[in-house]
């Protein structure tokens, strides 16, 4: 028998197991995946503590807890079951003492549920800013931001509160299981006198003195095991609040458009870019970002507009098909802490010779073959760009290639200048040989000289695209072949620099003057 129970306790370990990591791992990845399908609007809404506690805490607790409080479940109800059977079975007219007993331990456990799981959801919630605070502390340059204002008591303090406030919660469950304690084992006393009641009442007529001993036992098991099980119940209903939260990342998230077969691009389209829309007005005030967000749905514009590249309607592509079609130069790249070649190309879809040439198209090889692929960190004396280098790539052997691209980018690039930096991001926008290429105020942080040898390069790399440039700078835009200027959201012009220029009273010429005359 001894050999029997351990054989089961194992096998009930080893499904237990199982089958709860293979329900936690289908969970995660539908969380994953729902999350990668998140809008750019969730992020900027939603706190990243947040989503970390789900991907973390949460994630914990399904792979550790879920399941063994599932099972664990089990063993009270048939508890429960056998000690109430073998109850009526010797004392039938006893059983009318858990009729009002059920009703009350009901009762009691729905006002314990429902206050604990509000506890529960709450501890939750104050778990999130305590990641969040960190998250926040260790980003790029935090620390010594704080130092240098000399705020670290404060965020400590900051810390130590949000610390504070997630423990809070923890005592106050603590008092919750000592006041449901305290009321289910009073019922459990009711519940057993009761029973004695009924059976002294049928004492020498319908039960004996051992039968009587007997349902006594049975009854106070049976008390011990409801209270045993009520608390399993509130225990696995706490363990699933995880569950619960997950699923909600999983299934309620508002998501992107994935991929319209019926309205794919045709493969290989090359030409330039033609730009068209129809009132593409979309819910947010500063024009020239509307623009950009509207121009790779970042933002959904509103119902009636109407966005046209090539002639085919953005609203009706898939986002993965419209965003490849456009590269795009921001104002700050984002880089991994990885190597150069990641960078460039992050989903492995190049030759390592075709990276080398476009860093040669980007100007950054030569300061990429000075480094060498050596550990340290790079000169950020200036942002100069080395233009007078015509090494190729052919030149090098595929060792020596391999070790330059090895190069290590610390994250967000902090070992590199802020030209270079923007040279990486050209070098990835010219991989993706895209007609169209949104440079989003490329050069704003960068001095006028780097920002006169990157527009060279960009105008070099790019030939025979169209490009949508955001400046700040006017001399940036100056040769374009169109301007468009807003004012208040609205096109206040729209035509050659030419033109513009000559317009008296305009608003472009006006701008002009204002810089000549500074």
């Amino acid at each position: 028998l001894s050999i029997f129970v351990i054989i089961l306790a194992t096998l009930r370990d080893l499904a237990g197991n199982v089958y709860g990591f293979m329900a936690a791992r289908r969970l995660h990845l539908a969380m994953w995946t729902s999350v990668l399908r998140a809008p750019m609007s969730f992020f900027q809404d939603t706190p990243q503590g947040r989503i970390i506690n789900r991907f973390s805490k949460d994630m914990s607790e399904i792979d550790k807890e879920v399941i063994w409080n599932i099972i664990n479940t089990f063993v009270p109800v048939l508890g429960v079951v056998g000690n109430f059977a073998m109850v009526a079975g010797i004392a039938y007219y006893a059983v009318l003492a858990f009729l009002p007993a059920f009703y009350f331990y009901h009762k009691l456990w729905k006002y314990y549920n429902r206050a604990v799981l509000d506890v529960k959801r709450i501890s939750k919630v104050q778990g999130s800013h305590v990641y969040d605070h960190f998250n926040n502390l260790c980003r790029e340059n935090a620390i010594s931001v704080v130092r240098a204002f000399r705020q670290a008591e404060q965020q400590c303090r900051m810390s130590d509160g949000f610390i504070v406030d997630q423990q809070r919660p923890d005592y106050t469950q603590l008092f919750l299981s000592a006041w449901f304690s305290l009321r289910i084992e009073m019922l459990g006393s009711i519940l057993t006198l009761l029973v004695s009641v009924f059976i002294a009442l049928g004492h020498q007529t319908l039960v004996s003195a051992s039968t009587a001993a007997l349902v006594l036992n049975f009854a106070g098991e049976c008390a011990g095991s409801i209270e045993q099980l009520i608390g399993q119940v509130a225990e696995f209903s706490m363990a699933f609040n995880c569950v619960e939260r997950v699923r909600h990342y999983a299934e309620e998230l508002p998501s992107e458009a994935a991929v319209v077969a019926a309205s794919r691009p045709p493969a290989g389209m090359a030409g330039p870019r033609r730009i068209e829309g129809e009132e593409p007005s979309v819910a947010l005030q500063a024009a020239k970002s509307s623009l950009l967000l509207a121009l790779l749905r970042i933002a959904e514009p509103e119902l009636g507009s109407s966005i046209e590249l090539d002639g085919q309607d953005i609203l009706q592509m898939g986002l993965q098909d419209l965003r490849r079609a456009v590269a795009m130069i921001p104002q700050e790249p984002v880089l991994f802490q990885e190597t150069l070649r990641y960078n460039c190309d992050p989903f492995d879809q190049h030759r390592a010779e075709d990276i080398w040439a476009a860093l040669e198209e980007a100007q950054l090889a030569p300061w990429v073959r000075r480094r060498g692929g050596e550990d340290g960190q790079a000169d950020q004396a200036g942002d100069e760009v080395d233009s007078g280098c015509e090494d190729r790539c052919s030149s090098l052997p595929p060792a020596q290639l391999q070790k330059l691209l090895s190069l290590e980018i610390k994250e967000n690039g902090q070992n590199l200048s802020a030209g270079q930096r923007q040279m990486v991001a050209i070098a990835r926008a010219v991989l993706r040989s895209s007609k169209m290429v949104v440079l989003d105020e490329a050069t704003a942080a960068v001095d006028a000289s780097t920002d006169e040898a990157l527009q060279k390069a960009i105008r070099r790399c790019f030939t025979g695209a169209s490009s949508l440039t955001i400046a700040h700078r006017l001399q940036t835009i100056i040769d374009c072949e169109r301007i468009l200027v807003l004012a208040d959201g609205q096109i206040a012009e729209f035509d050659s620099p030419q033109v513009l220029r000559e317009k008296e009273h305009g608003v472009f010429r006006s701008m002009l003057d204002e810089v000549e005359h500074a």
